[in-house]
C-alpha cells in the first residue's frame, strides 16, 4: 500500500511538468453538451488515448464516456482489410468518481472513424463488466492519474464549479511529512470530484 501511495504521489507531482500544453483552456460548458469535444489525455505518451468530453453522458453516479487510439492492431486490419487507414481504436467507459480514486469498466469496444462514424464495434454487458471490474487492482486504484479516466472526473468537476477547464492540472503541492503528504493527496483527490449532475 506505501509503495502505491509514493508510486502516486511521484507521477501526480511530475506528471504536469511534462505536458502542461495539451489542452490549454476551454470552457467547461462544453463538458457533456452532446457536441463533440476532444482531449488528448497525455500528449507525451506515443498513441495517447483521446477523449470526447463533449458526448459524456452521466448514468447514475457514473460518467460513460468514449475514448479512442489512433492506432489499429495487425490482427484487426487482417479482419477488416479495407478500414481506412486513420481509422481508430475505441471503447466506451463508465466511469465514477470516487473520493480518492477513479474506477471504470468497459461496456463497448471496437473501430470508427476520426469523425465518429462506428465501422465494428462489441457491446458489453455493464453488470457483468462492472462486477469484474470490481476485483481487478488495475481499475480500481489509489489516487487520480495521468488517464482518461480521471480527464473525465477532472472536466465533469471544473464544469459544476462554472471554471475553465485546462488539462493537466496545475502541479500537486508536494511535501517530505507523511501525514501532511497524505492530506494534500486527499486535497488533490477531491479536486476530481464533481459536485453536481450534468
Amino acid at each position: 500500500m506505501k509503495f502505491r501511495l509514493y508510486l502516486a504521489v511521484f507521477i501526480l507531482a511530475f506528471w504536469p511538468f511534462h505536458a502542461r500544453a495539451a489542452a490549454g483552456q476551454q470552457s467547461s460548458s462544453l463538458v457533456g453538451s452532446g457536441k463533440s469535444f476532444t482531449i488528448d489525455s497525455n500528449p507525451d505518451m506515443r498513441n495517447s488515448p483521446h477523449v470526447d468530453l463533449g458526448t459524456i453522458k452521466q448514468i447514475g453516479g457514473e460518467f460513460e464516456a468514449v475514448i479512442s487510439w489512433s492506432f489499429v492492431t495487425p490482427k484487426q486490419k487482417q479482419a477488416h482489410p479495407d478500414l481506412p487507414d486513420d481509422a481508430q481504436i475505441f471503447e466506451r467507459d463508465r466511469i465514477e468518481c470516487q473520493p480518492n480514486r477513479v474506477f471504470y469498466y468497459t461496456i463497448e469496444e471496437g473501430i470508427q472513424t476520426p469523425d465518429g462514424k462506428i465501422l465494428d464495434s462489441q457491446k458489453l454487458d455493464p453488470a457483468k463488466k462492472r462486477q469484474e471490474a470490481t476485483g481487478d487492482p488495475l481499475l480500481v486504484d489509489d489516487s487520480y492519474h495521468p488517464n482518461p479516466s480521471s480527464l473525465v472526473c477532472w472536466a465533469a468537476a471544473r464544469k459544476c464549479e462554472g471554471k475553465p477547464l485546462s488539462w493537466p492540472p496545475p502541479p500537486m503541492a508536494y511535501s517530505d511529512n507523511g501525514k501532511l503528504m497524505t492530506q494534500i493527496l486527499n486535497d488533490w483527490n477531491k479536486l476530481f470530484v464533481p459536485s453536481c449532475r450534468l
